[in-house]
């Protein structure tokens, strides 16, 4: 079996997806751990997916919700509010009824965490390339080693294919 090459999400084409409710991972996304600036691309890629009718709402494990609602507004985007974590499907938070029949997407950069919450989401699931920094905790470097692991085994949607 041909593995699946995946790219950083500045690079994934998003152009093509329309009218979907697409959650986004913030660490090792759309930046290092702990992430406080982000890229001319990332800012580009959010405006294309807001253009393209998108929802884009922000859904991060880590616990400095401050900061999700900090990118967010920066974004222009939802963060999600919830007690949960990823996997777990309530981590998107109120979803409105009327938004819940749109096409549900997520892109993040772990399968263990955003693959399986796609997965128990029954969405989409772009997988990207982690963005790293040299101040990542072990602990954060350890959990990128165990997805790394588990990759292999785990389905996602190819770059260059978020229309299909």
């Amino acid at each position: 079996m041909r593995r699946k090459k995946v790219c950083f999400f500045a690079e994934l084409d998003v152009s093509a997806l329309r009218d979907c409710l697409v959650a986004l991972d913030i660490d090792g996304t759309l930046g290092p751990h702990g992430c406080e600036e982000l890229a001319p691309g990332i800012l580009q890629q959010i405006a294309i997916l807001v253009v393209g009718g998108n929802l884009v709402r922000l859904v991060s494990n880590n616990t400095d919700s401050g900061r999700a609602k900090r990118l967010a507004a920066i974004l222009g985007v939802e963060v999600a509010e919830s007690a949960h974590y990823k996997p777990d499907p309530r981590a998107l938070g109120d979803v409105p009824e009327h938004l819940k029949e749109r096409p549900l997407v997520v892109i993040g950069d772990k399968v263990l965490t955003d693959g399986r919450f796609a997965k128990r989401l029954g969405a989409r699931f772009y997988k990207v390339k982690i963005v790293r920094s040299d101040d990542d905790p072990w602990s954060v470097r350890t959990h990128y080693a165990l997805d790394w692991l588990v990759r292999p085994f785990f389905r996602y949607t190819a770059p260059g294919s978020a229309g299909q």
